[in-house]
């Protein structure tokens, strides 16, 4: 295996697609045609990318030849959904010293193609954690499987687990956002609930020190919660959530300011993030969170190293929302711990941040951080963000339509 290969001719295209947008900030594609996966980065995790030569990649490339792919998540490893709802995955299922089994196929073994996980066929959603994975289904049914040291996969024990398996018996669950560590879902009624590590108290009870939750407990009494995203790295986890009146929350770690609170002190409870009305959608990873709001425009606060704030330096921490040039046509966007890409409602694919050695951005260059958005390639037709632990997957429609709907 060639650990230093490079493909630096970014994938072409420009075919354009019809788009029907509505949103409620948490975004679900639902791809009609020929949907294909592109992946570039880092290729450790067990040949996530599935090139020939098993090296890395520093713009996109396909992964594999199907063309039926409806969702698609990347952690650990590759997880995806097709268009007939069953779920499939691929990568690392193990580490040298632990197995464990987050490819949710009944063993530890790595797969360096895609491999149906159970046989349900109503998979909504699903998401790569590290060395986890968790999925909602269209039941309103939760699952998690993989690591579980630290009792975090909400299970109520600390046993890991190497096939899907239900968290509680509730079925009312609408919107899953894993974590690295520690874990969020909004219910119908828009109660949040959390659980998992919680050491610096990212679980947002007011009760930081209390080490872990091993089952789902809600935060606060307030059922006013539409989207939760889950941050940090290692043990030092914060958490990100907009409520329906577009008011945006933070609480847990915040050593670089990524609560976004203007100062560096931690919260055990969710304060609110000025006094903005207008946020849309937020995601936190690592010790960064970046946001987009009704505007369209993006802003982002935190941990500014290898230029993953996107505001020109790899230097300056931010410590309160700071806008990410003045476009007012960012749609989505997707952290990796150390690089960020995100969509435009144009269609096109853009990235910065630290390239980590292996082409993370996905510009064609595997070695010079970028500290301001790129395109990536010239396509109109990305619509899905995944990002991974050094690796980056999305996908593009080649013919068809997307339909993003709310719900």
């Amino acid at each position: 295996m060639s650990s230093n290969y490079y493909k630096d001719d970014p994938v072409q295209g420009n075919i354009d697609l019809d788009e029907y947008f509505i949103t409620e900030n948490k975004l679900i594609e639902e791809f009609i045609g020929d949907n294909r996966i592109f992946g570039w980065g880092s290729n450790f995790t067990g040949n996530a990318l599935q090139t020939p030569d098993g090296g890395h990649r520093s713009s996109p490339v396909q992964v594999g030849s199907s063309t039926n792919w409806k969702s698609i998540s990347m952690g650990s490893s590759v997880l995806a959904i097709k268009n007939d709802g069953t779920l499939w995955s691929w990568g690392i299922n193990r580490d040298q010293f632990v197995p464990y089994g987050n490819l949710g196929l009944g063993d530890v073994l790595h797969r360096s193609s895609p491999v149906q996980v159970g046989t349900f066929t109503d998979w909504k959603n699903v998401w790569g954690c590290y060395m986890s994975s968790m999925g909602i289904r269209t039941t309103g049914q939760i699952y998690a499987w993989g690591y579980n040291i630290d009792a975090h996969l909400g299970l109520g024990n600390f046993t890991s687990v190497s096939t899907p398996v239900q968290i509680g018996t509730a079925t009312d669950w609408k919107i899953l956002s894993p974590g690295l560590m520690h874990h969020a879902a909004i219910k119908n009624d828009g109660s949040l609930w959390i659980w998992g590590v919680n050491d610096i108290g990212q679980l947002g009870k007011n009760s930081a020190g209390v080490y872990f939750t091993s089952t789902p407990v809600q935060v606060g009494s307030l059922k006013n919660w539409r989207q939760v995203s889950c941050g940090g790295e290692d043990f030092n986890g914060c958490t990100a959530a907009i409520k329906t009146d577009g008011t945006l929350w933070t609480w847990g770690h915040n050593s670089y300011g990524q609560l976004g609170l203007n100062d560096l002190v931690h919260r055990s409870s969710p304060v609110q993030v000025g006094s903005s009305t207008d946020w849309k959608y937020v995601k936190a990873v690592g010790y960064r969170a970046l946001a987009i709001k009704n505007d369209g425009t993006l802003w982002a606060w935190g941990a500014s190293g290898g230029g993953s704030l996107g505001l020109g330096d790899a230097v300056t921490d931010r410590s309160s929302p700071t806008q990410v040039g003045s476009l007012t046509n960012w749609k989505s966007i997707n952290i990796q711990i150390r690089a960020v890409h995100a969509l435009k409602t144009d269609g096109t694919l853009w990235g910065w941040g630290d390239q980590d050695g292996a082409g993370s951005v996905g510009n064609g260059n595997a070695t010079i951080n970028m500290v301001s958005p790129v395109q990536i390639g010239n396509l109109r037709t990305w619509t899905k963000l995944s990002e991974g632990y050094g690796t980056q997957i999305a996908a593009a429609p080649v013919v068809g339509a997307l339909r993003t709907e709310e719900y």
